[in-house]
């Protein structure tokens, strides 16, 4: 039981990291979408041109069917984590209350004698802390990584890209040579 009780925060934290790694790569094309069309929508260096083109509506669908894109990532995601989350919370809970309960039983069979209940009390709520507190340490660590992976991985390819781009003569993220441009 008690190691049910510790197993299941620590799986809790890696499908929540799982599922939030899958939202923070899944919805970063519809979060740049979304602030593209309602910069087109609400800035005035734009508005002249939404006027002129007569494209406003066009425009607004466009933001409206990305939020609900964004919007269903984002709903999908935190219910499957609400969902394990309730789940391992509920097994924690049978876990503990578990061995409570066969720690208990033993006691009152007469098997072990009440300093010994104590002890294996506290024992068992000391070591179910200490876990917790790693699990804790382990989970903030490991939501970093999860949210700067990307930096270093838009910084691996600017640096490819840079690299590539200077052996060819060429300005980085274009196609045009650098000489026919300064023409």
């Amino acid at each position: 039981y008690a190691f049910v009780g510790v197993l299941c925060p620590f799986i809790e934290r890696i499908v929540k990291q799982i599922q939030m790694k899958y939202k923070l790569y899944g919805t970063t094309q519809f979060e740049k979408e979304e602030e593209t069309f309602f910069d087109f929508l609400s800035k005035s260096q734009t508005l002249k041109e939404v006027k002129v083109f007569d494209c406003a509506s066009v425009l607004e669908q466009k933001w409206i069917v990305v939020v609900e894109k964004l919007t269903n990532v984002e709903s999908k995601t935190n219910l499957r984590i609400f969902i394990i989350t309730l789940l391992c919370r509920l097994a924690k809970i049978a876990a503990i209350m578990g061995a409570y309960f066969n720690l208990t039983w033993i006691y009152l069979g007469g098997k072990i004698g009440l300093s010994s209940f104590v002890a294996a009390l506290v024992a068992f709520n000391q070591i179910s802390e200490l876990f917790n507190n790693s699990l804790e340490l382990f989970g903030d660590l490991s939501d970093f990584l999860v949210l700067v992976d990307p930096y270093f991985v838009f910084i691996d390819k600017t640096i490819k890209n840079t690299d590539s781009c200077s052996s060819r003569n060429v300005v980085p993220f274009s196609d045009d040579a650098v000489l026919s441009l300064r023409n």
